[in-house]
């Protein structure tokens, strides 16, 4: 199977994927936030003909059309599913990283018993974000949000006092105020936010998801990230009894040509 572009469709959506590796193991790969498909290549070298690699353009992401209705979790399994059957495959192993990460945690409170192995990259909702949920999911926390994409100014006064006053770290100071201050990301955070506000996962189902069906999961964390931290891998791990938690001497960028290797023999090892 060489290296390709290729499209999933469904409903007036289509999602862009591109495949790395040969193998028969089939390993469904999402990314993080503002990135794309292409953000998995530095794993094609580590495929060692096992596998291959489906990285999948989330919505409002890379060369994936989508409309402004939101993704459902119906949709994500379908997704699997049209994967499943197009591969041959009655399983499959995810890959996320960051945002990413949520997708994995849903594909595993709707439908277990496809997943082989998990291995996520300082994934996104190890722990209950009351922030996004209340932006995305509430009718007040969503009018705020939306005004906020309108007229920022106060976000941004009150990102800065909070800097100032040492209760913000640099690194999310210069996050945030890099979306705020910028109309085109600030109205891009809006449509990504709202179209993935139902790919969350239910937090009990999952746990017991990940326990009874035993399902392996690596989580690969920064020592110095301090968007996804430690403390947050730790708590979660506490919770289950198949996770194996990677420290790596960085920050909130895990994969790059120094951790591919580690990253894809995690696989091959499981």
């Amino acid at each position: 199977m060489e290296n390709s572009s290729q499209y999933i469709f469904f409903d007036t959506h289509k999602l862009h994927y591109v495949t790395f590796g040969s193998g028969k193991n089939i390993i469904v790969a999402f990314h993080g936030y503002g990135q794309d498909a292409q953000y998995f290549s530095e794993l094609e070298n580590y495929t060692v003909n096992n596998y291959t690699i489906l990285s999948i353009d989330l919505p409002y992401h890379g060369k994936s059309f989508w409309d402004e209705t939101k993704f459902t979790k119906g949709q994500l399994g379908e997704i699997i599913k049209q994967i499943l059957t197009h591969y041959n495959v009655n399983k499959i192993s995810l890959l996320g990283y960051s945002l990413g990460g949520k997708v994995c945690f849903t594909i595993i409170e709707i439908m277990p018993e496809v997943i082989e192995h998990v291995v996520l990259l300082a994934p996104a909702e190890m722990q209950f974000n009351v922030t996004y949920f209340f932006a995305t999911s509430t009718y007040l926390g969503n009018l705020l949000f939306k005004y906020t994409i309108k007229k920022p100014l106060y976000l941004i006064l009150w990102n800065n006092l909070l800097f100032k006053i040492k209760i913000m770290n640099a690194s999310r100071h210069k996050f945030f105020n890099h979306f705020l201050q910028s109309d085109i990301l600030r109205i891009e955070l809006y449509n990504i936010w709202m179209a993935m506000r139902q790919i969350l996962p239910k937090r009990k189902k999952l746990y017991n998801n990940i326990n009874k069906n035993e399902i392996p999961i690596s989580i690969f964390i920064g020592a110095f990230d301090s968007i996804i931290t430690l403390k947050s891998a730790l708590k979660f791990k506490n919770k289950l009894n198949t996770v194996q938690i990677h420290i790596l001497q960085k920050g909130h960028k895990i994969l790059d040509n120094s951790t591919a290797q580690q990253i894809m023999e995690t696989f091959i090892q499981k």
